[in-house]
This record gives structure tokens, C-alpha cells and sequence, in this order.
């Protein structure tokens, strides 16, 4: 699981396939990244849970080759941190996305509802013998107009599908860079002395 958040809001949940820490031997890359609000991880919740009771709320645990490493150091972190700008500015235009996707929602409900009331209508009259059966102009007209709208709504909703889909893309493009860039900043801390290696 590949999960990284800013403040309260998920920005990213992807799956992957992660290995289990115990009992047998894991070699698989993986790191968990806490600073602050931020959390990226590459990793399982229960993992991440253990991490935090180990090391507080700021670090970075890596698994490398084999071996694994912490960095406490502010400096490192925030470098860390920054591999993931890119990935977050992302966040206004999702939650921008996100607005308009739950107001057409909003607006395909109000439509299934006025029409649910029309189709009642229509049985109660069909159901009712005294009345003459022909058809009421005016209810024929409301159900087009909802029907023209129902559809306009259908139009909306595959734009922003097609909208989504871009996001979605670069987004996964960007956590790429994004990892990549934080895993050249774990290498060079290992080379400089600054990850503190971790028994198994």
C-alpha cells in the first residue's frame, strides 16, 4: 500500500504488493516518511502504527537492500518532505474536481427524485378508475424536461471522468519522481553517517 497525506486530506491510495515484516526474511524496499501533518509511506498501517510508537511522530524508516535505517535529523526530513511538493500541488485541483463531481451527484439525485414522483403520479392515475386515461400535457412536459436534463448531467459526469483520469495519471507520474528523488536523498544519508542503521 502506497499512502501519502498532507493535513487531514488522502492525496494518494494506491495498492501494491508488500511483503509481511514477520516472520520471514524481507529484502523489499520500503520507507515511512512522518513529519509533522505529512505522511507518505510505502508500507502497511500496522507497520506504520509500530513505527510511531517506536520513533515518535518525525522520521524517516527506511528498508534498503536488506537493511534498515532511521533518520530523526529535522534537516534531512524536510528535505525529505520537499521530494513530495509537486505530488501536493496537485491538491487543489483534486478537491476542486471533488466539489464539482459531489454537486452533480447532488444534482442526479434531486432529478431520480422529481422523476420517482412523476412515475408515481402516472400509477396512481393508471390505478385509479374513475379517471379519464389520457395524457396530462403538462406532466409529459416536466419528464422531458428532466429527461434533457438527466442527460446533461450524464455529459458532465464523463468530462470530469475524462478530468479524473488526467489527475490521476499525472499524480502517478509525480509520487514516481517523487520517490525516486527521496530515495537518492536516503542513499546519500546512508553514505554520510545520517541514517542511523536498525537491527533486524
Amino acid at each position: 500500500m502506497n499512502i501519502w497525506t498532507s493535513g487531514a486530506l488522502v492525496i494518494a491510495l494506491s495498492a501494491s504488493p508488500l511483503a509481511s515484516e514477520a516472520p520471514k526474511a524481507v529484502t523489499r524496499d520500503s520507507y515511512a516518511l512522518s513529519r509533522g501533518h505529512f505522511l507518505s509511506m510505502d508500507g502497511s498501517i500496522d507497520q506504520l502504527e509500530a513505527l510511531r510508537d517506536a520513533y515518535g511522530g518525525d522520521f524517516l524508516w527506511v528498508r534498503r537492500s536488506g537493511s534498515r535505517y532511521v533518520i530523526r535529523d529535522p534537516r534531512i526530513l524536510d528535505q525529505a518532505v520537499a521530494c513530495f511538493d509537486r505530488v501536493g500541488a496537485l491538491e487543489p485541483e483534486q478537491s476542486a474536481l471533488q466539489r464539482r463531481q459531489e454537486t452533480l451527484d447532488r444534482e442526479e439525485e434531486s432529478l431520480d427524485r422529481q422523476q420517482e414522483r412523476l412515475e408515481n403520479a402516472r400509477e396512481s392515475l393508471e390505478n385509479d378508475d374513475e379517471q379519464v386515461s389520457s395524457p396530462d400535457p403538462k406532466a409529459e412536459a416536466e419528464e422531458r424536461d428532466i429527461e434533457r436534463r438527466q442527460a446533461d448531467v450524464s455529459k458532465r459526469q464523463r468530462e470530469l471522468e475524462t478530468i479524473e483520469r488526467d489527475l490521476d495519471r499525472r499524480e502517478d507520474a509525480l509520487e514516481k519522481e517523487a520517490e525516486a528523488a527521496l530515495w537518492r536523498l536516503v542513499d546519500r544519508a546512508i553514505r554520510e553517517g545520517a541514517a542511523a542503521e536498525r537491527p533486524r
